[in-house]
């Protein structure tokens, strides 16, 4: 942006007469460029600033940061740069080399020895009379030399797209180019392959490439936690677990109830096989839950599952084991899919259930997706309508 106001300014200045003293060239300059440059930075400016009140983080951050620099580089283009303008403007008009800033006289004029002086120390009364006589002696100025690019634009490219036929190809361009961003819209698929983050070559890409090809139907872990209290130990309880558990594996993604990992399914096991039964009062149950079972080799792994609080079972979970997650696509249904049966669970039970699997921070993003992007481009659209209305030198244009 501020590389794009840079040209903006220096084109003006290309533009006024050399003729003219270094004060009149500089206005004609910001009269020029200056509204180029205010509405640039101020559509920008709102661009960024609505992007800030993203949900998501890193876009908020991003936006945010950019929009101060936005701001930041307007007030430096019309204040810092400007005033270098100005400078190498009184060093053109004493015609100074641009880089050691020395006199270079040219054929035909010749810089007094005082003039020099007064450039060097800025005396505003001298750099005023030398103002006064440039503009009388404006038969001497030499007339600035238009750039190849800017005669090429003026002199061959306007007359050509101001043809008849140019005019109505364009019009033809444009309509397939609507039709073209129409259909590929329709087969746009939200999200981002991993192999894509990572570059080519490295060995986080050679992973994600055989993950892909050879693993990828056997996704991560999701994690289901009852977050309250629940009496485990009640048989009737215990069938209502076992539903919640059959609804979760109704999901496509879900593999079969044998590769879910519950402490609940072998504690009652283990209590069938060392008691043969597995109905104790809450007292018994915790306590060779927490004595015996989970001091097994074999079962201490679900230490981590389970929260005590004395005798209660404050909170425990249990491990669903995903599949075939091999787009974008297939983790935001499985996302969707398991909160569906997290709501269910949670109005079943009578407890809070929630869930959670690494996949789900992209998933999540997502859902954000297209409710973020139609809101901001739609609030961005009225931003720049207003203004271009504010702005708009006649207001009777518009209509």
């Amino acid at each position: 942006i501020g590389l794009d106001d840079m040209f903006i300014m220096l084109a003006a200045w290309r533009k006024t007469d050399t003729s003219l003293t270094v004060t009149e060239r500089m206005a004609d300059t910001l009269e020029d460029a200056g509204v180029s440059i205010t509405i640039t930075s101020l559509t920008d400016l709102l661009a960024f600033g609505i992007g800030s009140l993203s949900p998501l983080p890193a876009i908020k951050t991003y936006c945010l940061f950019t929009a101060i620099a936005v701001l930041f580089d307007f007030f430096y283009q019309i204040t810092f740069f400007g005033g270098f303008m100005v400078l190498f403007g009184y060093m053109e008009s004493f015609n100074c080399h641009g880089v050691s800033c020395l006199p270079s006289p040219q054929s035909g004029q010749r810089l007094r020895r005082n003039d020099v002086v007064t450039i060097r120390s800025i005396s505003h009364h001298h750099v005023t009379e030398i103002d006064n006589t440039r503009r009388v002696n404006s038969a001497h100025s030499i007339p600035a030399k238009q750039h190849i690019i800017m005669c090429f634009f003026r002199d061959y490219y306007a007359k050509l797209i101001s043809k008849p036929i140019s005019s109505a190809l364009v019009l033809i361009l444009y309509v397939c180019y609507i039709g073209l961003s129409g259909y590929f819209l329709t087969t746009l698929v939200i999200g981002v392959e991993e192999m894509n983050i990572a570059k080519q070559g490295t060995m986080t890409f050679d992973y994600l490439e055989i993950f892909s090809q050879y693993f990828a139907k056997t996704g991560p872990s999701v994690s289901v936690a009852f977050t309250e209290p629940y009496p485990y130990w009640q048989p009737d309880k215990q069938i209502d677990i076992e539903q919640v558990l059959l609804d979760f594996h109704d999901n496509s993604h879900i593999q079969n109830r044998n590769n879910t990992e519950f402490w609940l399914d072998a504690y009652i096991k283990y209590l069938r096989t060392s008691y043969g039964t597995a109905q104790l009062d809450q007292n018994t149950f915790v306590t060779v839950l927490k004595d015996q079972f989970l001091k097994l080799p074999c079962c201490e792994k679900y230490k981590l599952d389970i929260n005590f609080n004395g005798s209660v079972i404050t909170s425990s979970r249990f491990i669903l084991a995903s599949r075939d997650l091999l787009s974008s696509k297939d983790e935001n249904d499985l996302l969707l899919d398991v909160r569906k049966s997290v709501d269910e669970a949670t109005e079943y039970l009578g407890i809070n259930v929630i869930a959670s699997s690494i996949g789900f921070g992209y998933a999540e993003r997502y859902q954000t997706i297209v409710p973020t992007t139609l809101l901001t481009l739609g609030i961005a659209v009225i931003s720049m309508l207003l203004v271009f209305l504010i702005i708009i030198p006649i207001f009777q244009l518009v209509y």
